[in-house]
């Protein structure tokens, strides 16, 4: 029970009086979403009390239980090395019901079976992918000036991950993937051109593919770019202004001279 973890806590905390100590305690993502019937891989590391190491051995499992304790039953949950306090899970074909607040419990074959009550994990479950981030979203350049935008979206899981989708494609396209300091990631494409065209509209949406073979899209992110032209008769004005003024300095100079 929860009295008796409690109750074991202290007394591991007075025996690691005077001494540097590991406690139990978890790393998780405050929230993670996924596509329905999609896949997702919840990021996780965890530590144990000193006396508990002994005790992480191949017989251990992870447990993810919900707000009432009770065990939730992802659909085929692959676990890395428990026995190097990687408790990382991708779970396959995620559905509704599994969206929930969910905590992460360790469960071994001895003495160690404890539930991380210190952080919990939010799941969203969306029917449609999020809206790609554009950034920016407004430029304004002049005519033949290099632009680059940048189109990204969450990944869930690197099994399955998104596909990126520009319109129109001016120039050149560079994918990667970025890892984020929650242990997450996000695919991120940069469209670079030159800019030719006095407003041009750059559309970005995201593909996601589900376990079925199906796909489902985002909704369409807009950038907004705004060239600004330098007019012939501008150009023109210039030119005789600067004439004009070098006509004038050389006259006052020649009537100084002859004076």
């Amino acid at each position: 029970s929860y009295k008796l973890q409690y109750v074991y806590f202290k007394l591991s905390c007075l025996v690691c009086i005077g001494a540097i100590c590991e406690d139990f305690s978890v790393s998780l993502p405050q929230q993670l979403e996924a596509v329905r019937g999609s896949c997702l891989t919840i990021p996780c590391s965890f530590t144990v009390q000193d006396d508990h190491e002994i005790n992480l051995n191949s017989g251990c499992r992870a447990v993810w239980k919900d707000a009432t304790s009770t065990e939730v039953e992802f659909t085929r949950p692959i676990t890395e090395d428990l026995t190097q306090k990687n408790c990382t899970t991708t779970v396959y074909d995620i559905t509704e019901q599994q969206g929930q607040q969910v905590y992460f419990r360790v469960e071994c074959e001895n003495a160690l079976k404890w539930t991380f009550k210190d952080k919990n994990l939010h799941i969203k479950i969306r029917e449609t992918p999020p809206t790609p981030i554009l950034t920016p979203s407004t430029v304004s350049v002049s005519e033949g000036q290099s632009v680059s935008v940048q189109c990204s979206v969450p990944v869930p899981c690197l099994s399955l991950p998104p596909t990126l989708t520009w319109s129109p494609v001016l120039g050149h396209i560079q994918e990667t993937l970025q890892e984020q300091p929650d242990k997450t990631y996000v695919t991120v494409s940069t469209l670079s051109f030159t800019a030719s065209e006095p407003k041009t509209s750059l559309s970005c949406f995201a593909i996601y593919n589900r376990e079925d073979g199906t796909t489902v899209s985002s909704a369409v992110a807009t950038a907004q770019i705004m060239c600004e032209f330098i007019s012939f008769l501008f150009l023109l004005n210039l030119l005789v202004c600067f004439y004009a003024g070098l006509w004038y300095v050389v006259r006052y100079k020649s009537s100084h001279c002859q004076s």
